[in-house]
């Protein structure tokens, strides 16, 4: 195996960018060079931008202040993992791929101003009984202290790799639909544009109807990551540390009228968090915030 190195990037990258980096990639059917996942680390580092940290927590439905939404926190880690996964010896097609579980750890309150070094890297490919699902790691670092880290799970359904490892067991939320949701979200197509100028995720499914169409969707879908952050901004429980995850199943179909439910009880004193289709009762994003001094007992790993 090759070692791994690490390339610091010293400015912005551009999400939107790579994104047509990877349509044009996936238009021209290039064959993937490899088989194996990429072993590199890459790093950028930035200082927090008032303007844009309020920018966001806007579109999240979170409150302004000094302290950063875990979502813009996501955000850091995005650009740098679709310049690993649109690397031309990637051995899997960016477009298509699925985010099918999120799992953050906020060790201490990150504030606007503060310089945060990110690092991501994609750890090894697993066998799936859809296809090939893999992790890419991220961790974010100030002045050498970890603040937070986070790994974002992905699907590549149909597409199966000989170098993957043996299958993870899959823990996955049961869902009951409950007897009257918190609250009832109202989300235009609109959120789909506004979420990507935020969020730097331009992904064409959530910005166009004919080109989600083009991907199989009936309309334009919200991304998962929106709604796991107003998910998020609605069921914090006001800790300094804590971990915060989130599983997605249905796509939000836009525009669309969903609901959403917060439920204290969680094991370690958090709480567990629905959003779901109230015509239909399917779930669209599945999880919870916990103390992270309850999470690092163990529990971390437990699913909503």
């Amino acid at each position: 195996m090759m070692p791994k190195t690490t390339l610091n990037v010293p400015k912005p990258i551009s999400s939107g960018a790579v994104i047509t980096k990877a349509l044009l990639r996936q238009f021209k059917k290039r064959q993937h060079s490899s088989a194996h996942m990429p072993t590199r680390t890459v790093e950028s580092t930035r200082t927090l931008d008032p303007a844009e940290v309020a920018a966001f927590h806007r579109v999240v439905a979170a409150p302004v202040s000094d302290t950063v939404h875990p979502g813009y926190l996501h955000k850091l880690g995005f650009p740098l993992a679709m310049q690993l996964m649109t690397d031309p010896g990637f051995p899997l097609p960016l477009l298509g791929l699925v985010h099918v579980l999120n799992r953050f750890a906020l060790h201490r309150p990150v504030r606007i101003g503060e310089t945060v070094t990110t690092q991501v890297h994609i750890g090894q490919a697993r066998k799936h009984r859809k296809g090939t699902e893999f992790d890419v790691e991220i961790t974010g670092l100030v002045d050498g202290e970890t603040v937070f880290d986070e790994t974002a799970t992905y699907l590549a359904i149909g597409k199966h790799l000989a170098c993957a490892e043996a299958e993870r067991e899959e823990q996955r939320t049961e869902f009951e639909v409950p007897s009257a949701p918190s609250a009832i979200w109202k989300l235009a197509r609109s959120i789909g544009p506004a979420y990507a100028k935020v969020s730097g995720d331009y992904n064409p499914i959530h910005m166009n109807p004919l080109a989600a169409k083009a991907f199989g969707f009936p309309a334009s879908i919200a991304h998962g990551m929106y709604t796991a952050s107003r998910a998020f901004s609605a069921t914090q429980g006001g800790w300094d540390a804590y971990t915060w995850q989130a599983q997605f199943a249905k796509p939000v179909i836009l525009p669309a009228r969903v609901g959403f439910g917060v439920f204290d009880g969680t094991a370690g004193g958090g709480r567990s968090f629905a959003v779901w289709d109230l015509k239909k009762g399917k779930p669209h994003v599945l999880g919870s915030v916990r103390p992270l001094s309850f999470s690092t007992d163990g529990a971390a790993s437990d699913q909503g």
